[in-house]
């Protein structure tokens, strides 16, 4: 039946594919076909749904590394909650230079000292990334928080992010608790249009305003105030 679509077609179908289905599906049809993927198809990597890690390690090791799908990739999505450590492990596997059009990352569990080394050493290398979105109940401690953002508005400023999402899942362990010892007059994210985070204090917002998110369009946070969340 596939073979009788047009490419024009072929790439519509593909673009609604997430990577399991254009694997089980597509892929292995013919070569006319797997050609076609390979050269014109942006990929949309989505394992978050994925629960069994020999489906996981088939798709890192024969799928994506055996093709240019880092390159053509534009969205990719990793999380913890059902295979465990497969962030770690996608984040070991690959290199993320290859990933050079990637421009928009979601994950999900993530525990501190991964996203230390992500933040460190993997999102750099990322200059087209416009979306990052960390959902994690990971991370309670204060300091661990306060440090992803300091590395969020100053040692990656350079990046292209326009949309930031920082879900912690649950207040900080702490009650005193601010971002003003790690936002410095130096912190500007220029690029950045919409935020989304959590566990701020209403004093953080001039901060955030005046000297990280210049250009903001959109603002949301969960504030922190009198030991619970206040949502606006």
């Amino acid at each position: 039946m596939w073979d009788n679509f047009p490419n024009e077609i072929l790439l519509e179908i593909i673009q609604y594919l997430s990577i399991t289905d254009l694997f089980h599906s597509l892929l292995n049809i013919n070569l006319r076909i797997k050609l076609l993927i390979n050269k014109y198809t942006p990929v949309r990597i989505d394992f978050s749904s994925i629960i069994e890690k020999s489906e996981f390690d088939s798709l890192c090791q024969t799928t994506i590394a055996s093709t240019n799908y880092p390159y053509l990739c534009d969205y990719l999505k990793l999380s913890n909650l059902r295979v465990p450590c497969q962030i770690q492990i996608f984040f070991t596997v690959f290199d993320l230079s290859l990933f050079a059009n990637l421009k928009s990352l979601t994950i999900i569990a993530i525990r501190f000292t991964e996203l230390t080394t992500i933040m460190q050493h993997k999102l750099p290398q990322l200059t087209n990334l416009t979306y990052l979105a960390i959902k994690t109940d990971e991370i309670m401690q204060c300091d661990q928080r306060k440090y992803f953002y300091r590395m969020i508005f100053i040692d990656l400023s350079c990046l292209s992010l326009r949309k930031l999402i920082v879900k912690f899942g649950n207040p900080p362990r702490e009650a005193n608790y601010s971002l003003a010892d790690c936002i410095t007059c130096n912190s500007k994210v220029t690029n950045l249009k919409y935020v989304d985070i959590d566990s701020c204090y209403m004093t953080d917002l001039t901060r955030l305003f005046k000297d990280c998110i210049p250009s903001i369009k959109r603002l949301k946070m969960n504030l922190l105030g009198d030991g619970e969340y206040i949502h606006h």
